[in-house]
């Protein structure tokens, strides 16, 4: 059985067709690590859109800590998922 699959778009175009895989633990602390740089990244050009008006910084502010929060709640969820509850406790801590 093969791994590749055909193209719609072309007869001769093959596509990598991925299988369903558990990630390990390591590659996830890793893609969390490269979304919260994602995450800092959007957050400074955030800050630096806001200029000077006090309101506008607020609401940014406010939709700063509200994209913090879920995703730090969305990777406590994954490594509940992955390891299991005492270990977040751990790895949060």
């Amino acid at each position: 059985m093969s791994n590749l699959v055909d193209s719609t778009s072309s007869p001769t175009t093959k596509v990598p067709v991925v299988e369903d895989h558990e990630e390990t633990l390591e590659t996830m602390q890793q893609r969390h690590r490269n979304e919260e740089q994602a995450l800092q990244k959007k957050i400074m050009s955030l800050r630096k859109s806001a200029g000077s008006n006090k309101k506008k910084k607020k609401e940014v502010q406010s939709r700063i800590n509200d994209m913090e929060y879920d995703l730090r709640v969305k990777h406590e969820k994954e490594l509940r998922t992955l390891t299991g509850e005492e270990e977040v406790k751990k790895n949060c801590i």
